[in-house]
């Protein structure tokens, strides 16, 4: 059965946040099993891979220790959705803000989906704050909180917030969406 990606994203999240019981990035990947480490890997900010059959986040040292939390939670969108290309070869990233790349974006959808409350960015949006106000905030990337945006007006929620909408941005993520080797929580 199909199901959109937005869709997909969303469940998902939910499902891992009711089986850790938290929102914290380090947290959550010890509890699925995922090993956490920093090391020096050049204009690399993080990367997803497998070593046998070990599941492994690697972080960048160079990060600050927000952008480690917003790269940590973007790993582990990979974790859950690309296992296969993992295996392979790895999941380096050098940004994780390229929505054209549905494995990228996908990643950063689950990613934003357990990094933020809908409650705390619906919050702020009725407040009146900009999207670079909200990543301030939170300690985010600013579209990071785009991301997350764009699912809640696909959940049904009213945003006039206009900067860094992705027009399209989950037609990237649904035409890859059946490479995708999910793994239920």
């Amino acid at each position: 059965m199909y199901v959109p990606i937005y869709d997909l994203v969303s469940s998902t999240a939910d499902d891992i946040l009711k089986k850790v019981n938290t929102r914290d990035a380090l947290k959550i990947a010890e509890e699925l099993g995922v090993k956490v480490v920093e090391q020096r890997m050049g204009k690399l900010q993080g990367m997803y891979n497998i070593v046998q059959n070990v599941c492994f986040i690697s972080l960048s040292v160079r990060l600050d220790e927000p952008s480690k939390i917003i790269v940590c939670f973007h790993e582990l969108g990979h974790h859950v959705f690309d296992r296969r290309l993992a295996a392979d070869k790895g999941l380096k990233d050098f940004t994780i803000h390229n929505i054209k790349d549905p494995v990228e974006l996908r990643a950063s959808m689950l990613g934003a989906e357990l990094r933020f409350r809908d409650e705390d960015i619906l919050e702020m949006a009725y407040a009146g704050y900009t999207v670079n106000q909200m990543a301030m905030a939170t300690g985010a990337y600013p579209d990071f909180v785009g991301i997350k945006l764009d699912l809640l007006r696909h959940k049904g929620y009213d945003l006039n917030i206009t900067e860094y909408s992705h027009h399209n941005v989950f037609k990237v993520a649904e035409d890859r969406d059946s490479g995708s080797d999910y793994f239920s929580y």
